[in-house]
């Protein structure tokens, strides 16, 4: 016998866990998690989380009526983020730079954004080394995030 909760997948074996459904590991009870579903803003794929969350509460959060952290005191940073964002704690740490590290959230759009003004530029002027250095950065960035399996940038303006 074991209880696996669908909030953190954690396991139990204890009996009366699984005979009261509840999770030792995140205090949740089965009964009182619901089924979020949201787009991730990352990887543009729907995604769902098992929250305890009410109704009442999502309402207040969608008509903007308070700060998330306000509405849901009790959630994770990273479960929050998911309601907000729609960007799974799996997703962040696969393809968000840590912030100790300098990083924000990739932009692909942006990315692109930015190699097509450098394009535009190069074909005015010869490029400096420096604008050549943000470029190859750019590149770099951008195929790294693609080779991680994220969303294709949106071209709205063709070279």
């Amino acid at each position: 016998m074991s209880f696996t909760c669908k909030r953190c997948g954690a396991t139990s074996h204890n009996q009366n866990d699984e005979e009261r459904r509840y999770c030792g590991a995140c205090h949740s009870f089965e009964d009182q998690l619901v089924p979020v579903i949201r787009n991730s803003m990352i990887s543009g794929t729907d995604h769902t989380l098992w929250l305890p969350v009410t109704t009442q509460q999502l309402e207040t959060y969608v008509d903007r009526r308070g700060l998330v952290q306000d509405i849901f005191p009790h959630l994770t940073a990273p479960e929050r983020e998911f309601i907000q964002s729609g960007i799974t704690p799996e997703e962040w740490r696969r393809f968000v730079i840590p912030p100790d590290e300098g990083g924000t959230p990739m932009d692909p759009t942006a990315c692109w954004q930015s190699i097509l003004q450098f394009i535009r530029e190069a074909q005015q002027a010869e490029p400096d080394e420096t604008n050549r250095e943000l470029l190859i950065e750019d590149l770099r960035s951008l195929a790294d995030w693609l080779e991680r399996g994220g969303f294709y940038p949106k071209l709205e303006d063709p070279v």
